[in-house]
Order: structure tokens, then C-alpha cells, then sequence
């Protein structure tokens, strides 16, 4: 099985080069927003709360990233409150009240593989509101085969500036399982990662075009790397914790 889940698996990363156009609009808004002295924060619920992990402090990866990261949407200590959680309507807006670094100009990249919960759809209501532009990263395959548990109707794809597709099928995991009813071999995390080092790639590219130095991580391994990370927050202070 798993020979065919990275056949399939491989397929679906080669279908994200059909949204060259929109990346490379979502990553030009990202160095607009940076070279502005700007930020690009990033949030999720549950598993979703990965990708801000992945962006924030990444080897490689821009300085101006904050992971926006509220306990009580994380996987742990337990699991089944972040999913009760993440159905609540008003917790995103406390969330994003307690970020002392948004502002108007600033990128809110708002992660949701089924695009259906309340927390995910207001993430971007409320960055909107706030004058940020919000990138939805959702699986369109996914969101449209169920309704929306927000009390507007509306999915994350109805409520963001730009919206980018991670493909899959609904449910996420892609591998079904010979005589049984369910699947196996989730991809949201490989696709979702794969689109934000694009927009990432392309950042850095828009950015030099714009003749600015893009700040980017060094791997707190590599050699140098303690210089080359201080200078970078001597640039631009911002919140890293794990230091």
C-alpha cells in the first residue's frame, strides 16, 4: 500500500504547479507586506496548527513569521478539546486580541484542510477586519463535499483574499483499505507544506526584485548559524521563543 501511496502522493504535489499564478500572487503580497516592515502570521487548529510550526523559526524560512498558536486549539494535552474547540464561534477573535504584533498591512495565512469549523472561517473574518490579508490554505475537494458549521454558511474559501488548494479528497487520507469502509494515508500535511515553502521561495524571489534583502533563517546547526540568527533579530525584533 505504501507504493501507491507515494505514486498518488507524488501526483498530487505535481498538481500544485497549477497554481504557479496565485502563488506567485499570494508570495508578492508576502514581500509587499515585509519589505514594509510588515508580518506574516500564521494559525491553524489541531493538526492545522503544523504549518505555523513549519514557517515559524524554519531553517531557510523567512524572520517576520508569527505562529499564532492558542493552547486551547492544540492537540494536547487533549485532543478532543481542540475539536470542541475549534467549533466555537467568538474564540478567534479573542485569539487574534491577544497578538500584540498584528496590524494593518500585515499577511494572516489561516490553514484548514475541511475549511468548515467556526475558528478557521472567523480567523480570516477577523484578520480581515483588521486590515490583513488573508491567505486561505484549504483542500477544495475536501471543503465542498461538506457544509459549513459556521453560522454564516460560509467555508474558509468564502471568506479569504486568496485561497490556495492542497488537493486531496474529502476526508484526507487517500489510500482506501481493502474491505472496510475507510482510508488510509493522509496528504494534507505533505501538500500544505510543499505550497507554503513555494510561497516561501517565491517571497525571497519577489523580494530581491524589489531590491531588498529578504531575512531568512539559518538552521541553528549549521555552522555560523548563532551570527547569522542574532543579526537577524538585531534587524528585526521579533518574538522568537525558541531560541
Amino acid at each position: 500500500m505504501y507504493k501507491r501511496y507515494l505514486t498518488d502522493l507524488l501526483q498530487h504535489i505535481d498538481a500544485v504547479k497549477d497554481q504557479q499564478e496565485l502563488i506567485e500572487q499570494c508570495a508578492v503580497a508576502m514581500a509587499n507586506s515585509i519589505i514594509n516592515d510588515g508580518m506574516i502570521h500564521v494559525t491553524g487548529c489541531g493538526h492545522s496548527q503544523m504549518f505555523a510550526h513549519e514557517m515559524y523559526f524554519r531553517a531557510g524560512g523567512l524572520v517576520q513569521v508569527n505562529a499564532i498558536l492558542p493552547p486551547v486549539l492544540a492537540l494536547s494535552p487533549y485532543a478532543p478539546m481542540s475539536t470542541f474547540a475549534e467549533r466555537q464561534h467568538g474564540l478567534a477573535a479573542i485569539a487574534l486580541d491577544g497578538e500584540k504584533e498584528l496590524r494593518q498591512g500585515d499577511i494572516l495565512i489561516v490553514v484548514s484542510t475541511s475549511g468548515r469549523n467556526p475558528v478557521p472561517v472567523e480567523f480570516a473574518m477577523e484578520g480581515k477586519k483588521r486590515g490583513l490579508t488573508v491567505i486561505g490554505l484549504t483542500s477544495f475537494a475536501f471543503t465542498r463535499s461538506v457544509t459549513s458549521r459556521h453560522q454564516s454558511g460560509k467555508r474558509l474559501e468564502d471568506v479569504c483574499d486568496y485561497v490556495l488548494d492542497m488537493g486531496g479528497v474529502p476526508g484526507d487520507a487517500i489510500i482506501p483499505v481493502p474491505n472496510h469502509d475507510f482510508s488510509t494515508g493522509s496528504i494534507s500535511s505533505v501538500i500544505g507544506f510543499t505550497i507554503l515553502n513555494s510561497l516561501v521561495c517565491e517571497c525571497v524571489k519577489h523580494t530581491f526584485k524589489l531590491d531588498k534583502q529578504p531575512l531568512l533563517w539559518r538552521s541553528v546547526n549549521a555552522v555560523q548559524a548563532a551570527e547569522v540568527n542574532k543579526g537577524n533579530l538585531d534587524k528585526y525584533k521579533v518574538r522568537v521563543t525558541c531560541m
